[in-house]
């Protein structure tokens, strides 16, 4: 899969992922607000489908992987030097291991793609 299209993808789930997570257990919104009509935002359906199938090869990397792209996508790291102080590397070996995650998770969602459509077939 082309990093371009990976590295789009991953975006996503990572927006879909901290909307869709409560973070340290607290409630997603305060009282008042879920007082408050509801919004005319939806969720794209599709979106949600595609989030899902990457979370799953997402879960299906090795540890390393994993927490490389958790700390590119998912951390409050913003600069490539403090992503990379963060996963306790270089940041030479950082972007090694984060362009390795980029092909691992790819070839992830790519098999998990033929899988679904042998399922439909």
């Amino acid at each position: 899969m082309i990093e371009a299209l990976v590295v789009n993808r991953l975006l996503r789930w990572a927006k879909w992922k901290m909307q869709t997570q409560v973070a340290l257990g607290y409630p997603s919104q305060v009282s008042f607000v879920r007082l408050a009509p509801t919004t005319t935002h939806f969720r794209d359906p599709g979106i949600d489908a595609e989030c899902v199938i990457t979370e799953k090869a997402y879960e299906l990397l090795p540890v390393l992987c994993k927490a490389v792209l958790w700390t590119e996508y998912l951390s409050t790291a913003i600069s490539e030097s403090h992503k990379a102080h963060l996963f306790g590397r270089s940041r030479r070996v950082y972007r090694e291991c984060l362009t390795e995650a980029y092909v691992k998770i790819g070839n992830t969602l790519e098999w998990l793609h033929e899988k679904k459509r042998e399922e439909v077939a």
